[in-house]
């Protein structure tokens, strides 16, 4: 991902890696944000990009999108446990294309519906 993309592009193609990778087939589902509220976890929700010219002002040069990617799982026994394996796959898998910097994942939670879910949020910065 290193020709200039715009962010909706950049969501698409994190979106159709994760959904598309052997690792990931069958064991989460990937979702959008706009369909959080109805996450049948595990699940894989990628947020909107926040963005910065990566070169100067006024030309057509690729951009830094910063993402937040959430794997979001079932509150039950053995969530955490579950979650801590399926964020480190989800990282291997994020990890593969080039272009994509993952300086940081935090455990947090994510709302669904009126829950809150056990979830980690997977920083990543991508050129484009």
């Amino acid at each position: 991902m290193t020709s200039p993309a715009g962010p909706a592009l950049v969501v698409d193609e994190i979106q159709e890696h994760l959904a598309g990778h052997a690792l990931l087939a069958g064991v989460l589902e990937v979702t959008e944000l706009d369909l959080a509220p109805n996450l049948h976890p595990p699940s894989v929700v990628v947020g909107p990009p926040t963005m910065r010219a990566s070169t100067p002002a006024g030309t057509d040069g690729p951009m830094l999108h910063r993402l937040t990617v959430y794997v979001v799982v079932q509150e039950d026994e053995g969530a955490y446990r579950s979650l801590l394996d399926l964020t480190q796959l989800v990282v291997r898998v994020l990890d593969e294309p080039t272009g994509i910097v993952i300086p940081e994942w935090r455990p947090t939670t994510f709302p669904s519906g009126a829950v809150e879910l056990p979830a980690y949020a997977i920083d990543i910065e991508v050129t484009a």
